[in-house]
């Protein structure tokens, strides 16, 4: 008969597991993919991490590993930004954080990642938003090479911030998609510019006012000088058979001429704020 037992040292390393210990299977299942040989010296590390992060958070307010739901005043979204330390009353945060390693400091959990960009803020403007399992590494005994890393999940605290002023109306990227557009004066027409950004060019106006209606979007005045900012639905281009567009019947509007494209049929699905421009492929 398996006993289980709440010493995160022996726990998990034969037997069932609870209350999200590891033992010896678990972490061999979720590490399948690192090609990682996992034994009973790794086992009791990870949780001993594990029971150091529950340990850290038996104190109210955040801590160093928890999560951060981050809003940045220009709207831009990170939905997993990562505490990595607290120094005084302020919190280093990494808002796109790369692989986080765990390990022990001074009978502590310590954390450090890769990733950018780095924010500080004042550690009680965070606000409560729940819990969520975070993906944390930590090393194993084995040889240190690229795949001489132990992946494990354990619970965290989850909290929110978001910046102050925002500049485009509450619009954000966990929703939307934030166009940039370059505005530059045509030579050859008078009043006339060309907009460029990384999903298409146009060379008129009234082509990019077009452009807004047909994402449900609002175009705003960009940060930089001759810079604008369009928020609409996310752009997906999908090319079918010319069968598959005939058998679409009277769905969606027809273009004859879009974004270069050729003729296009567009579908908008408002639930999850996509335009999806189907254009035919003969080859398809």
């Amino acid at each position: 008969m398996n006993r289980l037992t709440t010493d995160p040292q022996k726990k998990g390393i034969t037997g069932l597991t609870s209350d999200g210990f590891y033992n010896i299977s678990d972490l061999e299942d979720i590490n399948r993919n690192y090609a990682y040989p996992i034994t009973p010296r790794e086992v009791r590390k990870v949780n001993s991490l594990i029971g150091l992060i529950r340990k850290a958070r038996e104190q109210d307010g955040p801590t160093e590993g928890d999560s951060v739901e981050f809003i940045s005043r220009t709207g831009d979204y990170f939905g997993e930004a990562h505490i990595e330390k607290i120094i005084g009353k302020h919190s280093h945060i990494c808002l796109s954080p790369e692989m986080p390693f765990c390990f022990m400091d001074r009978k502590k959990a310590a954390f450090e990642t890769e990733g950018s960009p780095w924010t500080q803020i004042s550690t009680s403007l965070l606000v409560p938003a729940g819990s969520t399992m975070k993906e944390l590494y930590t090393w194993g005994y084995g040889r240190r090479h690229h795949k001489g890393y132990i992946h494990f999940r354990t619970s965290v605290r989850k909290w929110k911030f978001r910046e102050a002023d925002p500049l485009y109306d509450g619009y954000t990227t966990r929703d939307w998609h934030k166009y940039h557009i370059m505005k530059h004066r045509d030579p050859e027409r008078r009043n006339e510019y060309t907009y460029r950004s990384d999903d298409f060019t146009l060379y008129s106006r009234n082509g990019l006012d077009n452009l807004v209606e047909i994402l449900h979007g609002k175009l705003y005045k960009g940060i930089f000088p001759n810079s604008l900012v369009l928020w609409g639905y996310r752009m997906e281009l999908k090319e079918i058979s010319r069968k598959e567009w005939n058998g679409m019947g009277g769905q969606g509007k027809v273009l004859m001429d879009f974004l270069d494209y050729g003729p296009v049929r567009i579908l908008a699905d408002d639930k999850h704020h996509t335009v999806t421009i189907y254009r035919i492929n003969d080859h398809t």
